[in-house]
């Protein structure tokens, strides 16, 4: 079925019969903006794979998140499951998607906010059965990509998994928390009176706060920002609590990160993801290149 017939069949289930929709993104999940009565929200069909146990760990945070913090997020307003699809409603974040025009201001902002995700997954008590992925293995919990490489891809691939292996290992043994999983600028709404609003938990995890920091750090390399945007992303982290990570594991956990991308796209459903591998596996099989290089 598709996922727009599972969005139409979930919007009923959830109250919400004869709310029009509108797609927002169609990517490694597929997202729908609803609107019905004045009122607007956000449904995302999650792609097939996920449990509805696995989402509703990921919501149980959220809601917790949503109660306890001042956070803006997209509050979790209703979870249902349509034809092996999890179907999550919440509720509409206003503001801006910044990319190129992301400025300084906005990323200390966000180091606020990661700040803040830290700081209340360190004193949360999660539910009975709670369970998340641990970020210790290097392909996250997909299968390793490596018997799809050939020739000298493999062996960087093979090499940055092997040198990067122990580092996850260590820091997941010293401290393991809720992390956001995905906290770049694309899943973040810039509003310049309400701040940042927090988007797309779905990459929940269990992990080292220094891993969701180096997540946040990729997805900004070659921003002609960078500097300064790293910069304020720190100085606003540390407002609230200690910076996480050293530069050299920085620069480890954002090779860590290319190894997850591999993992996750050679592993999803979607034919069309898979069919751009051979565009990005160049750009990442370069980005480990540099930093196999730069730590030699």
């Amino acid at each position: 079925m598709s996922a727009r017939k599972v969005a139409s069949e979930a919007v009923v289930q959830l109250g919400l019969a004869g709310a029009r929709l509108r797609l927002l993104l169609d990517g490694y999940n597929t997202t729908y903006r609803v609107d019905q009565a004045g009122e607007r929200y956000a449904l995302r069909v999650t792609r097939s794979g996920p449990s509805l146990a696995h989402v509703q760990a990921e919501v149980a945070w959220m809601r917790a998140l949503a109660s306890d913090t001042g956070l803006r997020l997209a509050t979790p307003l209703g979870v249902v499951e349509v034809r092996s699809r999890v179907c999550v409603l919440t509720s509409w974040v206003v503001g801006t998607t910044r990319a190129a025009s992301l400025m300084p201001r906005h990323q200390h902002a966000v180091g606020v906010a990661m700040a803040q995700l830290h700081q209340h997954a360190l004193g949360w008590s999660a539910p009975p059965g709670w369970e998340r992925p641990r970020l210790d293995e290097v392909w996250l919990d997909e299968p390793s990509p490596l018997p799809q490489l050939a020739g000298e891809a493999h062996d960087v691939f093979a090499e940055a998994a092997e040198r990067i292996r122990p580092l996850l290992t260590q820091l997941v043994a010293d401290q393991a928390i809720a992390l956001h999983g995905d906290l770049h600028q694309y899943n973040v709404k810039q509003h310049p009176r309400l701040g940042p609003g927090l988007l797309d938990f779905d990459d929940c995890a269990v992990g080292h706060p220094a891993q969701d920091v180096a997540i946040a750090a990729y997805y900004l390399s070659g921003h002609r920002r960078e500097a300064a945007l790293l910069g304020a992303f720190e100085a606003g982290y540390r407002t609230v609590r200690p910076w996480p990570v050293d530069t050299g594991r920085m620069a480890a956990l954002r090779a860590w990160r290319v190894l997850g991308l591999c993992a996750s796209v050679h592993a999803h459903p979607s034919e069309d993801l898979r069919a751009r591998i051979p565009e990005f596996l160049p750009r990442w099989e370069a980005r480990l290149r540099g930093w196999l290089e730069a730590a030699n």
